[in-house]
């Protein structure tokens, strides 16, 4: 298995199951129901893993010698990793949780180091930073405490990138800055690159961006020495980046062309996707609108096979403020209703992580207006009445804690203006609603029996955004 082998791996664990049932021997069956676990788990076999592994814990529950204590405690790890992968953080907390507890009472540090960073990772896909802090922290005293420099630089590079996370930016460079150190120290280049380029992003978050191009330019010129494709297309990446924040768009654009030019190499279609997505933003803000629309959509087909959801819906959106500035209005009112119904299907998604969650509730909030801006210039005002009201229901229900109330409102959603009309003829008096999106005030005056009187937008500044200025919200 260590070869990667796993497929011939999992022929020896059956026949090492099979020779283990023949003679009834309990330990040596537990064995290769875990190491059948975690091969499958290696493949990507996820549900198939957890089945070996739960017999693995069965098995062990029969066995009463206290040798198999440590065995168990590590198969739950096996199961939380499994849970992990599928995306169920509250299961694989729930067992994390369990390894630790008997890695501690043990009191066995390589098994709580472990426990601690899959713990730590696991609380922090579910949003919950500040207890995956503690956990990071606690692996960093115990890898200390195992005086293993590999777990150390580790364990400062994942610390590093939470509070880069929390936005504790001194935090991170000096985490970062640690792993680095011992990378160097012990030849690692991978390490080394790894934490060049955190640090890059990190320092791009602060705004330094003069240091932010030179770890960028560190961690391209080791993807380079060592020939590694996935680390010289994220160096490119994030100097495109940087240098699109600094405003040398031609120099993004160049970066961003290398980019796709390592990716589409290397068959690497996830990175096309974000070299054309970020191509087409550069082109965007340079006014060249027919090319960013062409990059848009080539990133936008790539994103739809591989399904990438979120990266569809930033491309949709992005798309969507590219046609609408192209004059294309019905285009672009199409790509944000798209994108609207896709960001409420993906947000649903218990599975999502913290990070992710925030992005696409800032990506929601800008289809929802954008596309309001949209139609109000379709003179589709009705249409766009019934995009706020769905847009403020969905608001109001995230900030509700009453789950009944939550479900029964979410029965109640109108999906056109003559539900919105219904609901006024029962309240029997004038509706005056308001919407504030993208720089306007859209006002709809509603009566009983007479539907929309009047409707009204009021620019609420002088220079209203238009869809240069909104790309960089997306």
């Amino acid at each position: 298995m260590s070869l990667g082998n796993y497929t011939h791996a999992v022929k020896c664990y059956q026949e090492q199951l099979e020779r283990a049932q023949e003679l009834q021997d309990s330990t040596m069956e537990a064995q290769a129901f875990g190491n059948l676990g975690i091969a499958r788990l290696n493949m990507g076999h996820y549900e198939d893993a957890i089945g070996y592994l739960e017999q693995q814990l069965g098995t062990l529950e029969q066995i009463t010698s206290e040798i198999v204590i440590l065995d168990r405690a590590r198969a739950f790890g096996s199961l939380g990793d499994c849970y992990d992968a599928l995306g169920d953080p509250e299961d694989a907390i729930k067992c994390h949780e369990q390894y630790l507890n008997v890695a501690s009472k043990m009191k066995s540090p390589k098994d709580q180091e472990r426990a601690y960073r899959c713990l730590g990772q696991s609380q922090k896909c579910l949003g919950n930073l500040q207890q995956a802090l503690v956990c990071l922290e606690k692996r960093l005293v115990v890898s200390h405490e195992l005086g293993l420099p590999e777990a150390k630089a580790a364990a400062y590079g994942e610390l590093g990138q939470l509070h880069s996370a929390l936005g504790n930016l001194e935090q991170a460079i000096s985490c970062l800055e640690h792993q680095q150190t011992i990378a160097v120290e012990l030849n690692d280049k991978v390490t080394e690159a790894d934490s060049l380029s955190m640090l890059g992003c990190v320092y791009h978050q602060m705004g330094d961006y003069s240091t932010s191009l030179k770890y960028h330019e560190k961690d391209f010129d080791i993807a380079e020495e060592l020939n590694l494709p996935s680390n010289q297309s994220r160096a490119c990446s994030n100097l495109g980046m940087v240098y699109e924040s600094l405003g040398n768009l031609d120099r993004a654009i160049y970066y961003q062309e290398q980019h796709l030019a390592v990716a589409t190499n290397n068959n690497d279609q996830l990175g096309r996707t974000l070299a054309f997505s970020s191509l087409g933003r550069v082109h965007q803000l340079l006014g060249n609108k027919t090319q960013s629309i062409a990059y848009l959509k080539e990133g936008l087909q790539i994103a739809e096979a591989l399904n990438r959801h979120e990266e569809e819906c930033k491309i949709r959106n992005r798309l969507g403020i590219a046609l609408w500035s192209h004059g294309d209005l019905e285009g672009a009112q199409k790509q944000l209703e798209d994108a609207c119904i896709l960001l409420e299907t993906i947000k649903r998604d218990a599975r999502n992580s913290h990070a992710s969650k925030m992005m696409i509730q800032e990506l929601q909030s800008t289809s929802y207006q954008v596309l309001q801006r949209v139609l109000t210039e379709l003179n589709k005002t009705e249409e766009a009445l019934v995009v706020a009201e769905r847009y403020r229901q969905k608001t109001t229900l995230e900030n509700s804690s009453d789950l009944k109330k939550k479900k029964r409102d979410e029965d109640l959603h109108p999906t056109n203006v003559q539900q919105i009309l219904d609901i006024v003829n029962r309240q029997r008096a004038m509706v005056l609603y308001f919407s504030i999106a993208s720089g306007y005030l859209y006002a709809w005056l509603i009566a009983p029996t007479k539907g929309i009187l009047k409707f009204h937008a009021t620019p609420l500044q002088e220079d209203i955004p238009g869809p240069s200025e909104l790309v960089d919200d997306v």
